[in-house]
């Protein structure tokens, strides 16, 4: 009979396996994603007054087995760089008298 017990690997949410500390700080990571692939990279804590480059992630140890469950905050290395884009009635409006 098969057995009916939730596989708590496919749960649909990321998890991060922290290995050996990282030259210039942070640990190395290996993160299993919930679309089954597989990242590598650097898990660094934010620095005030220090730029950001890549995504912002909160991790918790995970209760049924080992690893971090991961949420991601925010995401900055989306490949956007510079000010957001304004697109409003206003800055349309007065396009000509900025930029002519």
């Amino acid at each position: 009979m098969a057995d009916d017990k939730k596989d708590t690997w496919c749960d649909g949410s990321d998890i991060a396996f922290l290995g050996s500390p990282a030259p210039g700080g942070g640990v190395h990571v290996l993160r299993h994603k919930s679309d089954h692939s597989v990242e590598t990279g650097v898990l660094k804590p934010l620095e005030d007054g220090k730029p950001i480059y890549v995504e912002i992630v909160r991790i918790r140890k995970r209760e049924d087995g080992p690893g971090y469950d991961i949420l991601q905050l925010e995401d900055t290395a989306s490949g956007s760089c510079g000010p957001p884009i304004v697109n409003s009635k206003a800055y349309r409006k007065g396009w000509d008298a900025t930029f002519n």
